[in-house]
Formats: C-alpha cells, structure tokens, sequence
C-alpha cells in the first residue's frame, strides 16, 4: 500500500500542482464530504484517498477552465476592501434632481441632447416615450425628439414622479469601441446599477519567484459586492489589464483561502509593536507615515489633508477588541477601541461577514490591525471605515481556547 503522503506528492506531481495546495484542498474536500463518505461505509483511508483524488481533479478543471477564460491565477491576500460604488445608481439619482427642478420644456432639451429618455404615463394603459430619434436608430448623433407612444416601460428606468420616469442614455459619442466593434452601450438605456469596487492585493503570479507586491484588481457586477476576506492568503483568477500591476475580475474568478502561501511573505503582514525602532512588516512599508499608534492620531492627520488627499489616502492603525457581538445572519459586530486610553475617539464597529467568521478565533482584549479610511459623520463625530483588518495580538475568548486546527499560518 503506497503511503498517502507518498500519493499526494506523486498526485501534484502529475497534476503539475504544489504539493501543499494539493493537500490544503484535498482537506476541504473531507471536510465538506467525509461524514457523508463515512456513512457510506468508507473507512478513513479511503476517505482521505477519495478526498486527494477529487481535489486534483476539481484542481485540473479549475486551471483548464482558468486557462479558457484567458485568467492568470494570482497568490496572496487582499489588503485592502473598500466598499463598492455605484456610479450608475448616482448618475440616476443626480438626474433625477436636476429634472425635478426642470419645465417640460427643460427635460425635452436634455433629451434632444441625448443626456435621457423620458416616459410620460397617458393612464390608460400606454405611455408617451421622448427620446432622441438617431439614439433609437443607432445613427450618428444629431439633437432632436421623437415623441411615440408605447404600451410599457422598459426595466432600466427611475420614477421621477407620479406621471413621468426617465432613463440615463449609456452613451451618445461612440457608435463603435476602439477595436472597430460596434458599441453596445451606443444609444441604450443606461443600468440602473453598475458596481465596482477597487482592491489592494499583496501577492504574486501563481508559481513565479517574484517577491509580493501591490497590485489593483477591479470588479464589477456581483463581483464588486462579493466580501472579500482581507490578510487572508490565497489564490485567485483574474485578468491581468494592459496597464503593469492592474487585473480584473471575470466570469471564473473565486478566492480560495490557503494558508500555506504564508510562506511567501517573508514576515507577518505587521510585528514588532512594543519595539524601539518601530513596528515592521508589509503594512509598515505600504502605508509608511499614514501608519499610525491611535484612532486620534489618524482623525487628526485626515483632518489636515486636502479634499483630494482624503478620498486618496489609507490610514492604518492597531485598536483593542472591547465586545463582540454574533450577527443573525451568521459572522460578528467586534468592537474596537483605541489604544491610547485618553483618547476621545469613537469606538469602530468592525462586521466580520458569515464567511470570514472562521477567522474570528480571539476574545476581548486582543489587538486588531484596521486599515481603511476615517471620516467625519454630519454630526461631526470622528468615524473610521475598515476596508481591512488583521489580528496582530491574540487572547483566545474564555469559552473555547482551543484553537489547535485553526492557525492562520503566520509565524509568530
């Protein structure tokens, strides 16, 4: 009988896959399946066995499927990730200000400049569309309205009042990309939603030597509201953008936590705290002087950016867990205070969502490194948005201090 180690280096072997991934997803697979392979009868030596052989192929069928959709496969962590913008859901509600203050007169004109589509209510089951006639035919721009009467309205359109909606045009200047590929967005009504989100990703091309840097990956649609887990490593697909350390998501990008690819970082993303040179690590050298000992010291320093500088610029600093609260849905409200005990700063509501409460495996009391970006609400108290966070000293929660399987990889 072959011993399995001796199979699951021979598996990644052929598979071309590094033994450690391997063996990280062949333990999910148990995980997920192993009581359900028990009752079946299986012993444990042919439930790991199963597992290593389901892994590879499940790992072969994500790097061919990987491989179709023109994706590099990336490893690393997330560092940080701010919440999505909507710029489709802020022009819509931008407009809609602007034809509330308008005349029909005034909403005709923007319609003639291809800016809106407007729809009027006849209550009698049609409707009165207004729209630029050379949008709707998809010929060269020229201002001008048609007026034609309809039996519904389309989806992508806002209720601007009880009589009228209105819809954004997605564009009016280009009939075709630059590729000489005719611009669906040429003429057509806008969405009403189009998320995105912008993320700082520490990592490396999957399988290079490079040493881990900070690359931008961009995602939209569902991706830009997926949660991604942040100081956690991994792997994940995405498709790398002309410009040099920019990617994007796609149809096949998923992140898949491992925690051996700690090995690629030369030290803990942050160490050192009570030292007299200073604290060290990833965090320190990426953020530099806007790594800082106190929630005030940050309010302070945000205080005295320009207005560009404070939508640009990430703060960092290391709070204390003072609660922590479970959510209905699954995952927890932590609590943070700051270090420095004259402090007035407000305390920083941390959300762990339901798939990253796994990560949660420490108690009242210990540290927590939160990057993100402060702010000041209308009532003018001092908040702070984490866009990422990472356990840097822990105590274990009185009520289960055994966290023997749950090491996050890191040494110490």
């Amino acid at each position: 009988m072959v011993a399995y180690e001796d199979m699951l280096k021979k598996v990644a072997a052929q598979t071309k896959t590094d033994a450690d991934t391997l063996s990280a997803k062949a333990d999910a697979v148990l995980l997920q399946e192993g009581a359900g392979w028990e009752a079946a009868g299986k012993n444990e030596e042919q439930r790991k066995t199963l597992a290593l052989r389901v892994a590879a192929r499940q790992l072969v069928a994500e790097k061919a499927k990987l491989s179709r959709s023109g994706a590099t496969l990336y490893e690393g962590m997330f560092v940080n990730v701010p919440r999505e913008k909507d710029w489709a859901q802020m022009a819509y509600n931008k407009t809609k200000k602007t034809l509330a203050g308008l005349d029909m007169d005034g909403r005709l004109s923007l319609v003639s400049q291809g800016a809106v589509v407007l729809y009027e209510n006849n209550h009698d089951g049609t409707f009165t569309r207004h729209a630029n006639p050379s949008l709707l035919n998809r010929d060269a721009f020229s201002e001008d309205v048609s007026s034609t009467e309809i039996t519904s309205v389309p989806p992508r359109s806002m209720e601007l009042d009880a009589n009228t909606s209105f819809s954004l045009i997605w564009d009016k200047n280009n009939t075709h990309f630059a590729n000489g590929n005719s611009n669906f967005k040429y003429g057509a009504n806008r969405p009403l939603e189009e998320p995105d989100r912008a993320c700082l990703f520490v990592g490396r091309k999957a399988g290079s030597n490079d040493e881990p840097r900070i690359h931008s990956f961009r995602f939209s649609g569902a991706l830009a509201k997926e949660a991604w887990p942040t100081f956690v490593t991994g792997t994940i697909g995405m498709k790398p953008a002309n410009r040099d350390g920019m990617a994007y998501g796609t149809k096949v990008t998923t992140f898949s936590p491992d925690a051996n690819l700690t090995s690629i970082f030369s030290a803990p993303p942050l160490a050192d705290l009570m030292s007299d040179n200073g604290p060290t690590g990833m965090v320190v050298d990426w953020l530099g002087e806007t790594l800082l000992p106190s929630l005030s010291d940050c309010h302070t320093a945000y205080a005295a950016l320009d207005d560009k500088a404070k939508w640009d610029t990430t703060f960092g600093t290391v709070a204390e867990v003072v609660h922590i609260d479970p959510r209905d849905n699954g995952g927890f409200i932590i609590t943070l205070g700051d270090m420095d005990i004259m402090s007035s700063a407000s305390p920083v509501e941390l959300y762990v969502s339901a798939k990253e409460e796994a990560e949660v495996d420490f108690g009242v009391g210990s540290e927590v490194l939160i990057v993100g970006s402060p702010w000041v609400s209308r009532e003018g108290e001092d908040r702070f948005m984490v866009n990422g966070w990472w356990c840097v000293n822990r105590i274990a929660p009185l009520a289960d201090t055994d966290f023997s399987g749950d090491d996050d990889g890191w040494d110490a």
